[in-house]
This record gives structure tokens, sequence and C-alpha cells, in this order.
């Protein structure tokens, strides 16, 4: 999605022709093979461990470090396979986000028109289309990579039961309702309950 709106706000004329549909099955189909490989051979290292008498998980879903401190076998090379592998998605992905959310807001920054449009609508438009995305991505990333780039044992599994609501639940319920923002009718009707809202 980061690139998608990089294409349409830093190449407009070419958006069409560089995220095609065949661009954008392949980059639809590398996600999903890659979180799947990924995860699989998670699972797969997980499965292999012996667990204790305790078979009940204290977390909302099948959270790693949950699962992890159940076992009875020796988790330190998982933990720290684990680590790794998600530093490098977590972070790999949200630097290529982060980059092209710079490229868009240095190309909105030194964007010069000629066209009837004043240069602050522009500026304007390019900016909201791309701040909610933002806003999703902060919530999503943030608490994802609280969750699972630090250690995995201690009292922090209480909090992460916690923070592991955000991304599952809160940032879901979100969506709808800062995708929508953008909506000018949206907008006023919002605007329209604020007044009339009794003091």
């Amino acid at each position: 999605m980061a690139y998608d709106r990089y294409v349409a706000v830093c190449n407009p004329l070419r958006y069409l022709l560089i995220m095609s549909p065949q661009v954008c099955l392949k980059l639809l189909l590398a996600s999903w093979m890659s979180g799947c490989v990924i995860t699989g051979i998670s699972t797969l290292q997980i499965s292999s461990l012996s667990f204790c008498v305790h078979r009940q998980i204290d977390s909302y879903y099948c959270d790693f470090a949950p699962l992890i401190k159940l076992s009875c076998s020796e988790t330190v090379s998982i933990e720290k396979q684990f680590f790794a592998v998600s530093s490098i998605i977590l972070f790999g992905c949200f630097s290529i986000i982060i980059v092209s959310y710079a490229c868009i807001i240095s190309y909105i920054c030194i964007i010069q028109t000629t066209l009837t449009f004043s240069t602050f609508s522009i500026r304007r438009k390019a900016f909201s289309t791309c701040a909610s995305h933002l806003i999703v991505v902060i919530l999503f990333y943030g608490t994802t990579i609280f969750m699972f780039i630090r250690p995995t044992t201690g009292d922090l599994l209480h909090l992460n039961k916690i923070i592991s609501m955000i991304p599952s639940i809160l940032t879901p319920l979100l969506n709808p309702i800062i995708y929508t923002l953008r909506n000018q009718e949206v907008k006023e009707a919002v605007k329209r309950f604020v007044q009339n809202m009794p003091e």
C-alpha cells in the first residue's frame, strides 16, 4: 500500500502503467508466500517442542511468548531465531514503508505546479491521502514491534496480553473510522453532529 501511495503521488500519470494488475498480483503473491513460509517455519519449530502439564495459554490467542513459556524443552535457540526473523521482517517492512513516505513527503514539499489548482491544495490532498494509511501503519507496527522485538520471558507477558489487543482488535476496529474521515461527507456529518450536541 505504501508503494501504491508513492506511485499515486509521485508518478500519477504513469500510475496505471506502473501498478498494472500483473504487478499488483506479484506483490500480493510475494507477501502471501513470504508470510506462509515464515510462519510455517516457526510453527514447525514450535511443534517439535515438548510441553508440560500446563496446557492453558496465558493469552487471548496462541501467541509465541506464552506458548514458549509452557514448553519444558530448551527454547533459547528458537527464541533467538524468532527474534532474528521478527526483527528482519518487522524492521524491513517498516523501513520500506517509512522510506516510501519520506519520498512522498519530500516530493510534496518540493512540488512546483503550473496547474490551475494551488500548490497548497495539491499538498493537502496528497497529505490526506497518505495520513490515514500512515496512522494505521504506526499503530500496527508500533505495537507489533513492542510485542515481538524484545525478550519473550518475564513480567511483560501480562502487558503483552493487553498490547496484543491493539493490532488484533483495535486497529481493525479503527480502520473504517480512520479511512472514512477522508470522505468529505463524513467530515461534514461529524461536524454537524458535534455542533448539534447538547452542552
